[in-house]
């Protein structure tokens, strides 16, 4: 089983839905789209064949990651990722769904809430007549959506209705010469928390927290528990600290297992552990292989039978999303090695050469 010993926990979006429903022709992109722009009085998109190529293009491009990462091209951008699966009419809604977030006469989202709403007022920006979606699977398992927009909305001092509507209703705003817009993008949607977890307003992270969550997943597989390491913890918090400014999933490549996770509007210690212990569905013990197309080695690591201390930590970052780092020690996920240790191993695969490679990407 080759996966590394650096656990990357990247909670972005689980799909609900079951993948025989999904559907991305163009007219499952567009109605969305255009029902949410009737909503507001405004016209239709058209599919675009060349933005449809230029999306294409670049979800090839990110099939070896599945990075958020953006075109940096001239069109409007939504970027979307999912496992297990993501289609283009649940993708779109998402972005709808911050609706609730924007308020039209200040045009501004929710005050002081941390809440985003860019994606939804490109969806429905007014002066954005031509559409192109695209959808890839990438080589870890996970869906990946981009739409781009021509014209680009959400430029700086605009508003999505039109200049009718700004000049109503900021006649003193000068409008900048060359306005830059916002490329946006969505990773984790609040929504889908709040129908998984409708109690995360109530969220705890204390050390307990993280640990009880950590051991009860080995207990049931008859792993010692885990203790909380002070050193660790001060690991993660530094490094979760050096991550405020993006929240970005980026490993602080240390000498600790690792795993990583981030979640807006909210993510708890339990809810953050739970998404990889989850994982246990797509582990086979007896080959040590993850299920085809799955994920499985955050899963694994947390239940390293040689990893006995943890660490974790938890911030907010300025986009107003939610960070979490756990670290372990000593490090899982060797290559060659089974969670549950060498007796395992041994047992089930008496003719394999156990000698540890070194950690490569902790």
């Amino acid at each position: 089983m080759k996966y590394s010993n650096l656990v990357a926990c990247f909670i972005i979006i689980f799909s609900i839905f079951h993948s025989s429903q999904a559907q991305y022709s163009p007219e499952d992109y567009l109605i969305p789209h255009n029902e949410a722009r009737r909503q507001v009085g405004v016209g239709p998109m058209t599919w675009n064949d060349t933005l449809v190529a230029f999306a294409q293009n670049y979800a090839n491009q990110r099939i070896g990651d599945c990075g958020m990462i953006h075109s940096h091209g001239p069109y409007g951008e939504c970027l979307a990722a999912a496992f297990p699966d993501l289609n283009a009419s649940y993708a779109v809604k998402m972005w709808v769904d911050e609706k609730e977030w924007y308020d039209f006469k200040s045009n501004t989202c929710a005050s002081g809430s941390g809440q985003v709403c860019g994606h939804y007022t490109q969806v429905i920006w007014r002066n954005s007549v031509r559409l192109g979606c695209a959808r890839d699977r990438c080589n870890n398992g996970w869906y990946f959506i981009t739409c781009n927009y021509d014209p680009p909305g959400n430029y700086i001092g605009q508003r999505p209705l039109g200049d009718v509507e700004a000049a109503a209703e900021q006649p003193s705003s000068d409008s900048p010469s060359k306005p830059q817009f916002m490329n946006i993008w969505i990773k984790f949607i609040h929504q889908l928390l709040r129908k998984i977890k409708p109690s995360l307003g109530y969220a705890q992270n204390s050390p307990q927290d993280y640990l009880n969550a950590h051991n009860e997943a080995r207990r049931e597989v008859g792993v010692g528990p885990l203790t909380w390491d002070n050193r660790l913890a001060a690991y993660a918090q530094n490094y979760a600290n050096q991550r405020i400014g993006d929240c970005g999933m980026i490993h602080s490549h240390g000498p600790y297992g690792e795993c990583l996770a981030f979640a807006f509007p909210d993510l708890d210690a339990n809810y953050a552990v739970k998404l990889w212990i989850d994982e246990k569905q797509s582990y086979d013990f007896k080959s040590n292989t993850c299920a085809p197309g799955q994920v499985c080695g955050h899963y694994t690591q947390v239940i390293w039978r040689n990893s006995v201390r943890l660490g974790c930590a938890r911030v907010q970052c300025n986009n107003g999303w939610y960070f979490i780092t756990c670290n372990y020690d000593p490090p899982g996920n060797y290559i060659g090695q089974r969670p549950l240790g060498e007796v395992e191993t041994e047992a089930e695969q008496p003719s394999y050469d156990f000698t540890s490679e070194p950690p490569t990407d902790v």
